[in-house]
């Protein structure tokens, strides 16, 4: 290696594992390329999914099965969110988003509900009958 590639060696900044994911990420939630629109569809197929999901099991009655499914769900959007958070250029700026404060208190609510503090209560209060 010659005196002057050793030099253009030194001033080159190292590339970090995490800026590797970091920018690997901003790709494919914002890229164009067909791996960035097929990821974004895939993650859109997982929103609409939890939708429904949402709206049929609130007419439900508590059950085992859905606290597994609660939990499950609320690991998958909180490594979504995490990739997101992460594919920011400023990531805890990310978090001035509304939206993020909106994803989060969903994810929190998953969380709570599979880990045994589930708010089924709040299907009794909305149905009086319910409780008889």
């Amino acid at each position: 290696m010659g005196l002057h590639s050793q030099a253009v060696e030194r001033m080159r900044p190292r590339s970090s594992t995490l800026g590797r994911v970091r920018v690997r990420l901003r790709r494919l939630f914002h890229g164009h390329r067909p791996a960035a629109v097929a990821f974004q569809a895939g993650l859109m197929a997982i929103d609409i999914a939890a939708i429904g999901y949402f709206i049929a099991t609130s007419f439900v009655a508590d059950a085992t099965w859905l606290r597994v499914i609660d939990l499950l769900l609320g690991v998958l959007l909180a490594l979504e969110f995490l990739g997101r958070m992460l594919a920011h250029r400023h990531p805890m700026a990310y978090l001035d988003n509304g939206v993020a404060l909106v994803d989060l208190v969903v994810i929190g609510s998953l969380f709570v509900s599979a880990l045994g503090g589930n708010l089924g209560f709040l299907r009794d209060a909305r149905d009086p009958q319910s409780s008889r």
